[in-house]
């Protein structure tokens, strides 16, 4: 039996749905499908996550019975991805990085532009270095300057209750995306 028949059967078994699946493990149902039908593999971590999972061993997992054979170690590191799970995690940090361009852009028009300034988040600079660095020190980066921008939107309550209560929301929701591993899987922030 394949590994992509195996994960199929132990999935089925559970009673879930590959789109349940995905949504656990936090990649697209497609690369759960891709995964059954044997057209891609899932990285190491996320061999580990299936196993949890469906409750069984990395090796019933793999459909072994008896012992694998000793072999020499795989030159690709243990929290390596596949190339759909980067895909997946980078499509992802793209829909983030343009939902808050608009807003930023949403914001000027409605706050900033009518007082004759133009105004854009440190942390949406910090998430456009994140475009092209997509390291573990940027995303550290940015969620500093998103909980400044949440002091900040605290402070705007008093002086400019609107503008304080959006950016109140907004600093709010874009933290909370930040700490989903998707996010951090592009930035490769190890797991905790």
């Amino acid at each position: 039996m394949s590994l992509g028949e195996n994960l199929q059967r132990l999935r089925k078994e559970k009673g879930l749905s590959q789109e349940e699946v995905a949504r656990r493990l936090y990649v697209s149902r497609q690369s759960v499908s891709k995964w059954e039908l044997d057209q891609s593999e899932p990285g190491v971590a996320y061999l580990k996550s299936l196993a949890e999972l469906y409750g069984v061993t990395l090796d019933e997992l793999a459909g072994r019975t008896a012992p694998p054979p000793i072999s020499p170690p795989a030159e690709t590191s243990p929290e390596a991805t596949t190339d759909d799970d980067e895909e997946d995690h980078t499509s992802f940090y793209w829909v983030v990085f343009v939902a808050r361009t608009v807003i930023a852009l949403l914001e000027n028009l409605l706050f900033t532009l009518p007082n004759g300034s133009l105004h854009f988040p440190l942390a949406w600079l910090s998430m456009l270095v994140g475009v092209f660095i997509q390291k573990e020190p940027v995303w550290w980066i940015t969620l500093v300057c998103l909980g400044l921008d949440l002091v900040v939107s605290v402070i705007h309550l008093v002086t400019e209750p609107v503008l304080g209560v959006v950016g109140l929301l907004l600093s709010g929701i874009f933290l909370f995306i930040f700490t989903r591993e998707q996010v951090k899987s592009f930035f490769h922030v190890p797991r905790f």
